[in-house]
């Protein structure tokens, strides 16, 4: 009679409800959302999500293990499949929370920053949104990409409702990482994402940039855990999935392989087999063929596999773009090529790549036995500046940094650490590719050992000091070349991307005159001398003879000027004379045309202005002097062979322009240098002072 009286059954993303014969259907997403909807966020919260399984791997791992380190407070969930069973997996400080449940559809709608490797579409479908205030960072967990994914299989069956899905998952992203350039161009086209790209490589990927002893401790650990021998070479065999979850296409010859390693280098070798994380079941199926072949399956991180391995065996998985960074071998075998080329399809031409390829088990024994390390290690590193590979090692604190600020209710920014040189390593490609922009306007122009000069209003408009300053200059080179805003044209050319950006101020004055002067520099050659240096001497032919010449700073080279403890004193809280990251300074720099390092200079620097909008430090040009000297050697020798001239002593004026004027104070300082770096500006004490150096300057001089 009960049941008659009351009955309920589901109906889609329905409750349907029947009492005394009467239907009543409610709304089950609609339900969740108004939860939801009423859930505060906790601003230091960070939700991880890997995979449906959630172990603790890939991205999030390592984004985890850095906020670990920071202490900070943080309420740091993960969404796993078995809290109870996984907890020995995880460190302290990382709260679990099932998979799939209510309460990780809570701690979701709760936290401040949402951190995943994979689609929320379980969520989306439960009713899940983000929330105004909810920040949604998107790792991925492909890297590079041999396999179509995504809108590039859209027409496989059943795809339509993960597409959907998929779609409402972007329109949530606030950030997605990529590990290269060619990576973020196929994400464009196939990722149906429109928000702000951060093209640092993978936090997983940092695992390989480990110092050697951390990365030997790591080794060891790992070894033991697996039960591995520590004097054994290592062969990992991580195939991909196929969309039909079958594992009878793996024939390949494990026991072949290993000898066939053992025989080349004379060592011997241990093979791992780590299986998708779909396929974690079908182990038992390879184990017996190969009973000697050791379970990896269920080792909760791939990264540290990849880190113990000396060799990997896969056919179309993208952690072979993340083993890559090793320099270690990799060799791609596929046996149903043919037949993946039709099911799913790829974006490389797989006999582009600089793995050898292998069809057949014969075919791999072979490619192993005619191995060359040296060209392996050669076409490798044509292939990742191609692709503008962008991993570093320092992904996990970026986020990290993004996701402090993000807790703080800070603008986002990075921290000084980051934003110095790691954050501009990802351009470093630029240095090894080839110039595709005429920067000249007139390639008959000739100009020969010119001065260089910019004010942008024309000299007439210049503030009285400036003015000084230039007339310093034209003394000495009458015929000195001023750039301005009307002449600019006369001799060069901008790409459009960097006109637009002065337009709308993205790029201020100042950094726009950093382009400007080494675009002449590399064109003309001759001397750039900044508008607010002072001349008491003419340049010396020692610096005019050089190819290149800049005053270093002197955390890189100290100077062997004795100086006087007045002056002493006036530079020991100067930061423009104690910077450890810069290698020398920009305000002064004379050159021959095309020189490497000023060539270098100016491609990386045209590279960073067409990708970005900000500037994390105001010495960006600095910066990039550093990162090119440090990563180039031929722009190292550049800067090696530069005489050894301190930025400190041309400060020294500066530094004393409030002082009280002294005749002989200043010879010692024009004897110390033949140039002097001042500024127009903050100099209401030097005014007031009539007796002050400035008012010297100014009226006597």
């Amino acid at each position: 009679m009960l049941t008659k009286i009351f009955n309920a059954y589901k109906d889609g993303n329905h409750k349907v409800y029947i009492i005394f014969g009467i239907k009543f259907k409610v709304n089950l997403v609609k339900n969740i959302q108004n939860k939801i909807s009423r859930c505060e966020i906790k601003h230091n919260k960070i939700v991880f999500v890997n995979f449906t399984h959630g172990s603790y791997g890939d991205s999030p791992k390592y984004i985890a293990e850095e906020l670990l380190k920071r202490k900070g407070e943080y309420d740091l969930v993960w969404l796993v499949k078995n809290p109870v069973g996984e907890r020995k997996n995880f460190p302290k400080g990382i709260r679990l929370v099932k998979h799939s449940s209510r309460r990780a559809l809570k701690e979701l709608a709760s936290a401040r920053v949402w951190v995943s490797n994979t689609r929320l579409n379980y969520y989306i479908r439960k009713g899940l949104f983000k929330k105004n205030g909810q920040i949604y960072i998107q790792t991925w967990h492909g890297g590079l990409g041999i396999k179509k994914i995504e809108k590039d299989i859209e027409t496989s069956p059943g795809y339509e409702t993960y597409m959907k899905l998929a779609k409402q998952d972007s329109a949530m992203e606030d950030y997605l990482l990529s590990t290269s350039g060619y990576e973020t161009e196929i994400f464009k086209n196939c990722f149906w994402f429109n928000n702000k790209f951060l093209e640092i490589g993978y936090p997983r990927n940092d695992i390989f940039f480990l110092n050697k002893e951390d990365k030997a401790n790591k080794i060891k650990e790992i070894k033991e855990y697996l039960g591995i021998p520590q004097d054994r070479k290592v062969i990992l065999y991580a195939p991909t999935f196929r969309d039909n979850r079958k594992v009878n296409i793996y024939d390949i010859d494990l026991d072949r392989v290993q000898k066939e390693f053992e025989n080349k280098y004379g060592e011997k070798y241990v093979t791992l087999v780590r299986l998708h994380p779909h396929l974690k079941s079908k182990f038992h199926q390879i184990s017996k063929k190969y009973p000697h072949a050791v379970n990896a399956t269920t080792y909760p991180d791939i990264q540290e596999l990849l880190l113990c391995s000396d060799v990997l065996i896969t056919d179309y998985s993208s952690s072979i773009f993340d083993f890559m960074l090793n320099s270690k071998p990799v060799f791609i075998f596929a046996d149903d090529y043919q037949e993946y080329t039709k099911e799913r399809g790829f974006y490389l031409d797989m006999n582009t790549l600089p793995f050898p390829i292998a069809f057949s088990n014969d075919d791999l024994a072979s490619k192993i036995k005619n191995f060359d390390k040296d060209l392996y290690k050669t076409n490798l590193d044509v292939f990742m500046q191609n692709r503008k590979c962008f991993d570093r090692g320092f992904a996990s604190k970026y986020i990290a940094d993004l996701i402090d600020s993000a807790i703080q209710k800070r603008t986002i920014t990075l921290s000084k650490e980051v934003t110095n040189l790691e954050y501009l390593k990802k351009y470093i490609y630029a240095l090894y590719e080839p110039e595709n922009f005429d920067f000249a306007p007139n390639p008959n122009v000739k100009i020969n050992s010119a001065v260089w000069q910019m004010w942008w209003q024309g000299e007439e408009q210049a503030p009285e000091f400036v003015k000084k300053c230039l007339n310093s200059v034209k003394n000495f080179y009458p015929n000195r070349i001023l750039i301005t805003e009307k002449n600019y044209k006369d001799y060069v050319t901008l790409p459009k991307f960097i006109e637009e950006k002065v337009d709308k101020k993205i790029i201020s004055l100042t950094h726009f005159s950093d382009i400007i002067r080494v675009l002449l520099l590399c064109k003309y050659g001759g001397t750039w001398v900044d508008s607010t240096c002072f001349l008491t001497d003419k340049i010396p032919d020692s610096i005019l003879k050089q190819d290149v010449f800049y005053f270093k700073s002197p955390a890189w080279y100290q100077s062997a000027s004795v100086l006087s403890t007045e002056l002493l004193c006036k530079t020991i809280n100067s930061p423009k004379c104690t910077g450890s990251i810069y290698s020398g300074s920009n305000w002064f720099i004379s050159g021959k045309q095309n020189n490497i390092l000023l060539t270098s200079i100016k491609k990386i620097l045209v590279e960073f202005w067409k990708n970005e909008d900000i500037i994390t430090d105001y010495y960006l040009f600095h910066l990039l002097l550093s990162l090119i000297i440090i990563d180039n050697e031929e722009c190292r020798r550049s800067y090696e062979n530069m005489p050894g001239l301190s930025s400190q002593n041309p400060h020294l004026l500066q530094f004393s322009l409030a002082d009280n004027y002294s005749e002989s104070l200043l010879e010692e300082i024009k004897k110390l240098s033949f140039i002097h770096k001042l500024t127009y500006k903050n100099l209401d004490k030097a005014k007031r002072n009539k007796n002050s150096f400035y008012n010297y300057l100014i009226n006597k001089y």
